[in-house]
């Protein structure tokens, strides 16, 4: 092995056996930290965690599609397993904290069926989105929403709300007892198209 530069002519060359000697540690070192990986902790992301998820790894649907996984995690509240939900697309995470492995399918079941009231109603979301930027939407030219300009008036609209929010609408339909609810939990989807009255998605009725 030739150690000399183009530079560095005058200089002994020197016992190239022992130039060879030199090296050898310096290899056997490099080999060594190759071979011997370096240990980093284990944490919630690594696979030594994960509990095996083969049977609920993902759910596809034709409109939604999410990547589920259960992790093992020191126990929070005495639960000791995360199931963590998200969706492809978006990104959006759910996280939901279990006690024990097996109530696991029964959330991703209740899971789907909280999920799918929001793919069922993409015409609601349209309609909703078309009402809402006929009365905000200021025309530059006019500085007139569409609903000033064909129904030459102003419009009130205290009564706006964000699509999907939780509402409570009031049971007043039944006869109920004392200990009963006497509001449902809804969703809000939309807008009646000719009066004020809001289209509310009623999850105990469905």
């Amino acid at each position: 092995v030739n150690l000399l530069s183009s530079t560095s002519g005058s200089q002994p060359q020197g016992n190239t056996k022992n130039d060879r000697i030199q090296q050898a540690p310096s290899k056997a070192k490099k080999n060594k930290l190759e071979d011997h990986n370096r240990k980093v902790r284990p944490s919630l992301n690594k696979k030594k965690s994960i509990v095996d998820t083969k049977s609920i790894s993902s759910v596809t649907n034709s409109k939604l599609n999410v990547n589920v996984d259960l992790k093992c995690a020191t126990s929070v509240n005495g639960k000791k397993y995360i199931l963590v939900i998200v969706d492809d697309y978006s990104r959006f995470t759910w996280v939901k904290f279990l006690q024990s492995k097996d109530e696991a399918l029964d959330f991703i079941i209740k899971f789907l069926k909280m999920i799918q009231v929001r793919l069922n109603v993409p015409t609601e979301a349209v309609a909703t989105a078309c009402y809402t930027q006929n009365r905000s939407i200021v025309r530059l030219r006019h500085g007139k929403t569409p609903y000033e300009l064909l129904h030459n008036k102003l419009l009130d609209l205290s009564f706006f709300h964000v699509f999907g929010a939780l509402c409570y609408p009031t049971n007043d339909n039944e006869n109920l007892g004392k200990l009963q609810p006497k509001a449902d939990i809804g969703i809000f989807i939309g807008y009646a198209p000719t009066k004020k009255a809001f289209q509310i998605y009623n999850r105990r009725t469905r």
